[in-house]
């Protein structure tokens, strides 16, 4: 005779005795993992050999996704192609526009504003031609005026738009300078 019916049977009785009462036992059942929804396959092209194209592939079961903790974000390279530049933000070693625009003005012709950049055989070749007989000192000199000429990593250079209207009025000055300049020495040698 099983408990529970011990027990009635003692109730009936008014036995008061030692009772126990178990809860009624349900059959456990095991938890359901929840499957991972699989993506569907691409639609068949015939270019397209991929092994999920061909008969017999079994796609492989993706383990489930663990709960992503947060990482600290630390850049390992100084390459700036790499990490999207966001909003104003500068790179570490980014070039400075007026740095540079002055560089081109003044020693343009030497090639100095191509090592400044990063490009050094251009730095050379144009110190060897000693800027292109100043043409290519002055396309250069347009160049980083205009915002087009990026250093070697091919970052834009940075502040030219704090820094734009400033290159203009020396590029005023320093015409209205050499202008004067040349006046003057044409009435002293005269």
């Amino acid at each position: 005779m099983d408990e529970n019916a011990q027990n009635q049977q003692n109730d009936q009785n008014g036995d008061a005795g030692p009772q126990r009462t178990d809860p009624p036992q349900q059959p456990q059942q095991q938890p359901q993992q929840p499957q991972p929804q699989q993506p569907p396959p691409p639609p068949a092209s015939p270019t397209n050999n991929s092994p999920q194209q061909q008969p017999g592939f079994v796609r492989p079961q993706q383990a489930p996704s663990q709960p992503a903790q947060p990482q600290p974000q630390v850049s390992q390279q100084p390459n700036a192609q790499a990490q999207p530049m966001q909003g104003n933000a500068v790179a570490a070693g980014q070039k400075d526009y007026l740095a540079t625009w002055l560089l081109s003005y003044f020693l343009g012709i030497f090639g100095v504003d191509r090592f400044y950049l990063g490009y050094t055989g251009l730095g050379v070749l144009k110190l060897i031609t000693l800027g292109g007989c100043g043409l290519w000192a002055l396309i250069d000199w347009v160049l980083v005026f205009a915002g087009v000429m990026k250093d070697s990593e091919g970052r834009p250079m940075k502040d030219r738009e704090k820094n734009f209207k400033l290159t203009v009025i020396l590029f005023v000055v320093f015409s209205v300078l050499g202008i004067f300049s040349s006046i003057v020495s044409g009435i002293t040698s005269a």
